[in-house]
């Protein structure tokens, strides 16, 4: 949908490679490009959720915590 629709051209992009041929792909967990946050697919709902909870200006650090996010030197932007 993203590539249809022309969203992610010349914007840093991950997820699935070959659905994203305009965009400048990148193998981070999650990639934020200004208003525009992907990640890899299903495995990284967590870091995905984060990034877009941050975009709102909400700190997740308590969140974090909480979950033992931060446990295992988790994902973080």
């Amino acid at each position: 949908m993203l590539e249809e629709s022309n969203v992610i051209k010349g914007r840093r992009v991950t997820g699935y490679e070959k659905y994203l041929k305009s965009g400048i792909f990148t193998r981070e967990v999650v990639e934020i490009d200004g208003n525009l946050i992907t990640s890899q697919g299903p495995a990284t709902a967590y870091p995905f959720a984060f990034a877009l909870i941050e975009a709102a200006n909400i700190d997740t650090s308590e969140l974090r915590q909480r979950l033992m996010y931060t446990f295992a030197n988790a994902w973080r932007p």
